[in-house]
C-alpha cells in the first residue's frame, strides 16, 4: 500500500531537506602547531600559509594554527617566523570534512646584516636655560612677518613672543 503524502507537505519537506544536503561539507581544514626545534617552546605569531594561495593563518600564543575552508586537494604548506629557517611540508592532502594535522619544528637561523653607523650632530649654540621654543625678531624687520602690515597689529603681536632689539 502506498502512502499518500499531500503535495504541499512534499514540497515543504523537499524545501527543508535539499538545503541541508547542499550544506554538507565541501571543504577541509588544516591545523597544527609551530614550535622551536631546540627548546620545544611554541612560536606565537608564526605565519603558516598554503603555497600558491591566499589562505593562511598566524599562530596563537600556544603556537597553534587553523586554516579552514580549504578545497580538497594536495597542497604545500609553509611555516615561517623571523629569526628561524622556513619549513615547507609538501603533498599535504586535504579531504572533505576532515582536519589534517601538521606540526612544524623551526630551526633558529642567524640573521646577518650590514653594520649601521648612526651619527648625531648638535648645534653649536644651544641655550641650556630655555625650556620652550623662543622666536626672536628684529623690530625693523617686523613688517616682513606674514599677517603683520604694521606695528599697530596688536592682536597678532599678542599671539607671538617677540623680543625686540632696541639700539640706544
Amino acid at each position: 500500500m502506498l502512502l499518500k503524502i499531500p503535495s504541499k507537505w512534499f514540497v515543504l519537506l523537499t524545501l527543508f531537506l535539499v538545503p541541508l544536503a547542499m550544506q554538507a561539507g565541501e571543504t577541509g581544514k588544516i591545523s597544527g602547531r609551530v614550535i622551536d626545534k631546540e627548546s620545544g617552546e611554541p612560536l606565537p605569531g608564526a605565519n603558516v600559509v598554503i603555497v600558491g594561495t591566499s589562505m593562511g593563518s598566524a599562530t596563537n600564543l600556544e603556537g597553534d594554527f587553523y586554516i579552514v575552508n580549504i578545497p580538497p586537494g594536495k597542497y604545500d604548506v609553509r611555516a615561517s617566523f623571523i629569526g628561524y629557517k622556513t619549513e615547507i611540508q609538501t603533498e599535504v592532502v586535504v579531504w572533505i570534512d576532515k582536519t589534517v594535522r601538521i606540526d612544524f619544528q623551526l630551526e633558529v637561523s642567524a640573521l646577518e646584516m650590514q653594520e649601521v653607523n648612526v651619527v648625531a650632530y648638535r648645534p653649536d649654540e644651544v641655550e641650556k636655560d630655555v625650556t620652550a621654543t623662543k622666536l626672536s625678531y628684529d623690530i625693523e624687520r617686523l613688517d616682513e612677518l606674514p599677517g603683520i602690515s604694521d606695528i599697530t597689529d596688536c592682536s597678532i603681536c599678542r599671539q607671538m613672543w617677540i623680543t625686540a632689539t632696541f639700539e640706544a
